[in-house]
């Protein structure tokens, strides 16, 4: 042995190939061929018994690790082949997809009730996938067809079950708290388990008992109002009527229109809800009509060089004093700052207000003329009866 080793050495080093060395490089490769071939029988061996051979109906290609075909089965079979329902099982079932072991769990049903009317058993309308695990975990995948939902209306929040052992949460959001007490749900789930699709995402409402999970759905480009849905037909439902879900899963037209409607009645909402907690506007401070007036000129040049929508209706000053910038080193004064209040009025005639501030430079003995600094960018809406309080 010690002999075809050198032998062997001495061909690569020189750039030639002995006859043992040939002899080797051949017997290498025979070993590796059937290497892979008793690798290959161990899988398809360990597939066999790890997994059951029947195929699988109801599982979802969305969200799901290697995809490959949408709506594919786990399991290319004859049609004729008994299929299993993974919305039917009664005990976890192991089955393969996607060269994975997934662990599917039975429905979670648990009569949990609240006086909204958000507690219960909801089905997914298709069968989804949690990563508990990398490839090399006993099972890298759960699948699970629904869960059962347990609120607590006092608290606005609550706690999804997916089986004995596996839990998440979601809670209601504050804005959206008024809404859900009339039955609106809006709900944000955490991120310890369950669906992929479904981890640290909103879910809405769009018929009872129906609620459509983080739809493609965004404000409409240069609009102040209406939304629009830039996705594709496939989208994720929960609900307590599996049948119904799959039937909305045949009218993608349907459930895109109710999508939009329903956050179009969140935006207006929203905006509802600003008006009527308005905050009151910020006290005034020093008087000085010359300031004021250089103010609204300043304000009136940026919102018609940016198009604002609003139009600037006066300015008053915020600040009781003008605040001195100084030297870090000689503390010589450089500039002297005031912040502004400006008011101005919406298109639907409502008024907001922005901070802004102004400024004056140092020339050594005195101050300069006012200029323009920046906006605080912090937009607020004024309620009507105190918006033009400050104005002289």
């Amino acid at each position: 042995m010690k002999r075809i080793y050198v032998l062997l050495l001495t061909g690569m080093v020189f750039g030639v190939q002995s006859t043992e060395a040939q002899f080797m490089k051949k017997l290498k490769k025979a070993a590796k061929k059937e290497l892979n071939k008793t690798l290959d029988g161990k899988e398809e061996e360990e597939a066999k018994t790890a997994a059951p051979a029947k195929p699988v109906s109801g599982i979802s290609n969305q969200n799901t690790p290697e995809t490959t075909n949408a709506d594919e089965p786990a399991s290319h079979t004859e049609e004729q082949e008994e299929m299993v329902n993974l919305y039917e099982i009664t005990e976890p079932y192991v089955f393969m997809h996607n060269r994975n072991k997934v662990k599917a769990w039975p429905l979670y049903k648990k009569d949990y009730t609240d006086e909204k009317g958000l507690s219960g058993t909801y089905y997914l309308s298709s069968v989804m996938l949690d990563q508990v695990g990398s490839h090399f975990a006993e099972f890298p995948l759960f699948a699970y067809g629904g869960f059962s939902l347990e609120y607590d209306p006092k608290a606005y929040n609550g706690t999804m079950h997916l089986s004995d052992e596996a839990k998440n949460h979601f809670v209601i959001l504050e804005e959206y708290k008024e809404l859900v007490d009339r039955g609106t749900f809006i709900i944000e789930f955490a991120n310890f388990a369950g669906p992929e699709a479904m981890k640290m995402k909103r879910a809405y409402a769009i018929e009872k008992d129906v609620l459509i999970v983080a739809p493609p759905v965004v404000p409409i480009k240069g609009q102040k109002y209406g939304n629009e849905w830039i996705g594709n037909d496939q989208y994720l439902l929960i609900g307590r009527d599996l049948a119904h879900l799959q039937d909305l899963l045949q009218t993608p037209e349907y459930v895109k229109k109710r999508s939009v409607e329903v956050f179009d009645m969140l935006q207006m909402h929203l905006e509802e809800q600003s008006l009527a907690n308005a905050p009151a506007l910020p006290a005034r401070g020093m008087k000085n009509a010359s300031l004021e007036a250089d103010g609204l000129r300043f304000i009136k040049e940026r919102a018609a060089y940016y198009k604002w929508k609003e139009q600037p209706v006066y300015t008053y000053i915020q600040s009781n004093d003008w605040n001195i910038i100084t030297h870090a080193l000689t503390g010589v004064p450089l500039r002297r700052e005031l912040k502004l209040i400006t008011v101005m009025k919406t298109p639907e005639g409502n008024y907001k207000r922005e901070g802004f501030f102004i400024g004056q430079k140092y020339n050594g003995s005195s101050y300069g003329k006012s200029y323009m600094l920046m906006n605080d960018q912090r937009i607020y809406y004024v309620k009507k009866e105190e918006a033009l309080k400050y104005k002289s």
